[in-house]
């Protein structure tokens, strides 16, 4: 039986603004994963409290500065409210260059669709940990008047798994780390016959500022070829 998922990207098939990306479940552990990473790369987001960004094991894939398959490690934080537990998020933030190469990727067909992040924002994924305790209409209580339910999975010990997608803007200090690493993916090589059909994205895994997983995830342009 296949394990409980949910796929969502920012934007729509034929203009995305992001990967399809999957959540889904097994256990009482969450898995975060983007699609066009194709099974090589993941979130963990383990019941003992240890989350871990890393190259799955089928991959073979290690880092070479530490020759391990880990990227990052954190541990679960405490409740931000009783019975709720923010979990990693995905962000989306506006690009000016955005739309410059027609996307190749496919996304399956149960896919939700998120309007992408309006001019000079951001749109967020964030995946929510609720206990038991939590009533059903709970998420009520930690969603903005203007978020989005993308749906929930429920895990074995009890809790579970919200996904909302929430628009901000882009805070001063974000700008200057979208430019660079806007810089920092300069210069791929890639060929003319290629440069119209290819689907190049940027992925920075780093903590956010509630000490949790962030996977900020943007439109490469066609200044990056």
């Amino acid at each position: 039986m296949p394990a409980p998922v949910l796929r969502f990207a920012a934007g729509s098939p034929e203009g995305p603004s992001s990967t399809t990306w999957r959540l889904w479940i097994h256990g009482s552990d969450t898995y975060l994963a983007a699609r066009i990473m194709k099974g090589t790369y993941k979130l963990s987001m383990h019941k003992t409290g240890e989350w871990i960004s890393a190259f799955t094991s089928e991959s073979g894939g290690v880092f070479k500065h530490t020759g391990s398959r880990r990227h990052c490690t954190w541990k679960r934080p405490p409740e931000f409210k009783p019975g709720w537990t923010q979990g990693a998020i995905v962000a989306i933030p506006w690009v000016k260059w955005r739309g410059q190469f027609r996307p190749r990727e496919e996304a399956p067909p149960d896919t939700v669709w998120i309007p992408g992040p309006a001019r000079k924002k951001k749109l967020l994924f964030i995946v929510l940990f609720a206990r038991p305790t939590v009533p059903a209409d709970g998420i009520r209580s930690v969603a903005q008047p203007d978020d989005r339910v993308v749906g929930k999975l429920p895990l074995s010990n009890g809790d579970t798994v919200w996904l909302l997608a929430r628009q901000a803007f882009i805070l001063p200090d974000e700008r200057e780390f979208i430019a660079d690493a806007d810089r920092e993916f300069l210069g791929f090589q890639v060929s003319d016959e290629d440069l119209s059909t290819i689907d190049l994205w940027g992925f920075i895994t780093i903590s956010s500022r509630q000490g949790g997983p962030l996977i900020v995830q943007f439109q490469l342009g066609k200044h990056h070829v």
